[in-house]
Parts: C-alpha cells; structure tokens; sequence
C-alpha cells in the first residue's frame, strides 16, 4: 500500500517539478526504466520492503500558453494497480491487498491539486505537492516533498515520505493469530527519473 502511495506522490511531483525546470515540453517526459518506488515498514518479526514501478500518469497543463511555468501545470492524476506491489513474499502480498480492499478497489489513485517550487540549491530543487490520495477506497488530503536535479536527458526526484496505513483506514496485517503484527507507521521512498 506505501509502496504504492509513494510511487503516485513520486511521480506527481516529479512532472509538476518538470514543468517548472524545463517549461511546458517537460510534460512529454516519460518514466525511464531505472526509475523505482519502494516503501519501508516493520513488523513483530522484521523489517519489510515493498515496490512497484507499474502504474500511469496523465498531466494536464493550464490552459493559458503564457502561464508562469511556475503554475504551468494544471493537474497530474496518477493511478497504480494494487496487484502490480511485490514485496518478494507471495503470503504478504496476499495480506496486503486483502488489506488494500484490491477487489473492490483495484487502484490506488493520486490527484495533485497544488504545488510549490522551493529554491535551487546544489542538491536540486525542492518541491512540495498537495493532492488528494484514495487508498482502499478512502481519499485523504495528502502533502509530500521532494528534490529535483536535471539529468542529462531530462530529470530526476527523489525523496521519502512517512504515512500511516490507519490515515486511508487501512487495517495493518496481523499473521499468526497476530503473533507477527505489521506495524502502523511506513516510509514510502522514490527515486524516479523522467526522460525526453
């Protein structure tokens, strides 16, 4: 579930980040093979990781040629597949979609509403997103960070973001007559790279 919250953020802020650094053409970027999203947690028993790099991603920009590149995008909706997460572990992903509510809810979706471009700094750009999350079917007003550095054929972002499964009323896994008990808080962490 992080794993896939993290990937909608990631990308999100990723073409909105785009299209302030590299103006409205940024928007014909697409994801590039290395690009990647994972999500941390813990349990009882061990630390989990979980990732995907399965999903889709439309951005919209203003509809004013002349707009400020800085609000040059309108809107960004970001949908990934529930069955797409892998953590490596057939049982807990069996956990985690039952969790997820993936039958009813198949896709985790992200509508960026707003954002804001930070400083140039020698790390990159930041950038913090605002958009709405719908996790289980449950939708959340949701705030994430990044930073931005271009690369050689377009741009990458990278940060992490701690959530809580709780927040998209997300019951964590609990395994073994709850003897293993996957805990509440997780980091989702991103590192994606856009091309031209």
């Amino acid at each position: 579930m992080t794993k896939t919250i993290g990937l909608a953020v990631a990308l999100a802020m990723t073409l909105a980040t785009g299209v302030v650094a590299q103006g409205t053409n940024a928007l014909r970027l697409t994801l590039g093979p290395s690009s990647k999203i994972w999500i941390e947690g813990t349990s009882t028993v061990r630390k989990f990781s979980c990732s995907t790099g399965d999903f889709e991603a439309t951005a919209r920009p203003v509809p004013e040629p002349t707009a400020p590149l800085a609000t040059a995008v309108h809107t960004v909706d970001v949908d990934v597949p529930v069955k797409s997460l892998s953590c490596g572990n057939g049982t807990m992903e069996e956990h985690l979609r039952k969790a997820l509510k993936a039958d009813a809810n198949p896709e985790i979706r992200f509508e960026l509403k707003s954002y804001t471009v930070g400083e140039k700094t020698a790390a990159g750009t930041d950038v913090k997103a605002t958009g709405v999350m719908t996790i289980a079917g449950t939708p959340k007003t949701v705030e994430v960070t990044g930073v931005v550095t271009p690369t050689a054929t377009g741009l990458r972002v990278q940060g992490e973001t701690p959530l809580r499964m709780t927040d998209f009323g997300v019951k964590p896994p609990r395994l073994m007559f709850g003897t293993l008990k996957v805990g509440d808080a997780i980091t989702v962490h991103y590192d994606l790279v856009l091309e031209r």
